[in-house]
């Protein structure tokens, strides 16, 4: 039974640490340029599902050209975030225009975009993700996902060396 037990902890401290691993990858992904253009971001709203749904977080990379039918996130002109698809280029005498739109909008996005305002194009989508981020930022998800597993981490490697004295 005690050996039992010890396995059981030991999975679910490995579970916990690789969830923590994931969990702290991906934040420092979003708001550090870690992995060389690299950038994780949690998508917020449905305009973009079936493709992508909300909680999901998608990785991008710049590109050097964004193409029709590219999946790209980018700044636009209130500066929120935002991740639709291009559904057009227009050719201009300096840098071309992107017209992008959310796959579940009716209508195309109500400004065009500029090139340098792309953050990149989509190229991963985690599912479902972005609700473990989301809820490791509470203080409850802090409390749940980092706290009380690093407690029992740190308690089960004092037993052990204790153990190892006797």
């Amino acid at each position: 039974m005690k050996k039992t037990l010890n396995i059981i902890v030991g999975i679910f401290s490995w579970i916990l640490i690789g969830s923590f691993v994931v969990i702290l990858g991906m934040t420092l992904l979003s708001n550090l340029n870690l992995l060389q253009g690299y950038r994780s971001f949690l998508v917020q709203s449905g305009s973009m599902e079936p493709s992508i749904m909300i909680g999901d977080v998608v990785i991008t990379t710049k590109a050097r050209q964004y193409h029709q039918n590219d999946v790209v996130t980018f700044r636009d002109n209130d500066g929120r975030t935002v991740t639709h698809r291009v559904i057009e280029i227009e050719k201009t005498n300096y840098t071309p225009l992107l017209v992008t739109k959310g796959d579940a909008n009716d209508t195309k996005d109500r400004h065009k975009i500029n090139t340098d305002q792309v953050l990149g194009r989509v190229s991963l989508v985690i599912p479902k993700l972005g609700f473990v981020i989301a809820f490791s930022r509470t203080p409850i998800g802090l409390l749940v996902l980092v706290i009380i597993p690093g407690g029992i981490i740190a308690a089960d490697e004092i037993k052990n060396i204790f153990k190892k004295r006797e």
